[in-house]
């Protein structure tokens, strides 16, 4: 069949289009482009259980949930998927894994991903693709390795953990005396980052609470509970945001008791946090704190929770990269446009963190 001229036309027009050059991609936040002609993969899996959960989002659509993972904004993960496609372990492209450029890599929890992580990690090996968070890395973070990493940071207490199997209730006190813990401690189970199964054993006669976890069969946490009060009586947590350039303070939480969650905050409460928060830059034992932090666990970009005990005094809670740190949830809506901003910067600099380390 004969093609029309402006048939003809059409197809030169677009091959010109093709040819020509393309032009700068758009900005995430403050100047710093987009990904340009490369070709990267951004890494994900099912978690070890293959377990996930679905909600219903805005529109009533069912939307995927698997804790555990980098939050990134949706502006952001636009960004890197128009340059990356996306793997999934355990059936991951191995000719997109070797010959991709650069990954990121979305997995931040060891407990909830070990299989993928280890796959990965030998994978990589041999390689110098450059990875953001990379799994070896984020394996480290575990609750009963990252205290002993973080164990002689000045100015910090990291409590001791250890991680074990129980397969009767009797192993629960066995390592609680095989550890030489006292009391109170905390157990959790492996993979958890809330209050929700979280226990708190004070004395021997609480132990008979273990019995309201569902622990059969699953890994668990014991931690040595350490007070973390300050001198007037006030219970609260800083949650720090690292990357290599940056160490930021992403709020600050107060609580009437040592379980500390991210919720609503009235205005009085958020007055208080912006107090804080405008005066981190000057608060030099905490950018001390932080700096000995990134240069012992070594990531691209994480968060470490922390009770402020005194100006000089810090307890460890968990260092890791899946905190919700760039996210809007439980925002304060007094004075909003201001926390809007903090985290919108912070945004930024994970930007310009990843676009460095993938040297984009």
């Amino acid at each position: 069949m004969a093609r029309t001229p402006n048939r003809t036309a059409r197809r030169k027009a677009k091959a010109l289009e093709r040819k020509a050059p393309q032009p700068a991609a758009p900005t995430l936040a403050t100047g710093t482009p987009t990904p340009a002609q490369t070709q990267g993969m951004v890494f994900s899996a099912l978690p070890d259980n293959y377990t996930i959960k679905l909600k219903l989002g805005s529109d009533g659509a069912p939307l995927m949930v698997m804790p555990g993972r980098i939050v990134l904004p949706r502006q952001m993960k636009d960004r890197l998927a128009e340059q990356s496609r996306e793997t999934w372990y355990p059936e991951p492209d191995e000719t997109a894994l070797k010959d991709a450029q650069w990954m990121i890599n979305m997995l931040a929890d060891p407990d909830r991903y070990r299989r993928a992580l280890t796959y990965l990690d030998r994978a990589l090996r041999g390689t110098s693709m450059p990875v953001f968070n990379t799994p070896r890395e984020i394996l480290e973070t575990s609750r009963d390795v990252i205290w002993r990493k973080l164990a002689d940071v000045p100015h910090l207490t990291a409590p001791k953990c250890i991680r074990f199997s129980p397969k009767s209730p009797q192993d629960f006190t066995n390592a609680f005396k095989k550890g030489n813990f006292d009391y109170p401690v905390m157990i959790r189970p492996a993979g958890t980052h809330t209050g929700r199964e979280l226990l708190l054993i004070s004395s021997e006669k609480d132990w008979r609470s273990i019995f309201g976890m569902a622990w059969g069969g699953r890994e668990i946490y014991m931690t040595q509970w350490t007070d973390f009060q300050n001198a007037a009586g006030e219970w609260a947590k800083i949650r720090l945001v690292i990357t290599p350039d940056r160490i930021m303070m992403r709020h600050i939480l107060y609580g009437e008791g040592w379980l500390i969650h991210s919720v609503d905050r009235g205005p009085e409460e958020a007055e208080r946090e912006l107090d804080v928060l405008g005066r981190f830059d000057s608060w030099t034992r905490l950018h001390e704190l932080g700096a000995a932090v990134r240069e012992r666990v070594g990531l691209d970009y994480f968060g470490i929770d922390i009770g402020w005990k005194s100006d000089d005094e810090f307890v460890l809670f968990e260092a890791n990269a899946s905190m919700s740190i760039i996210s809007r949830n439980n925002m304060p809506t007094h004075r909003r446009d201001e926390f809007e901003a903090i985290v919108t910067g912070i945004e930024d600099v994970v930007w310009k963190a990843m676009m460095k380390k993938l040297a984009l």
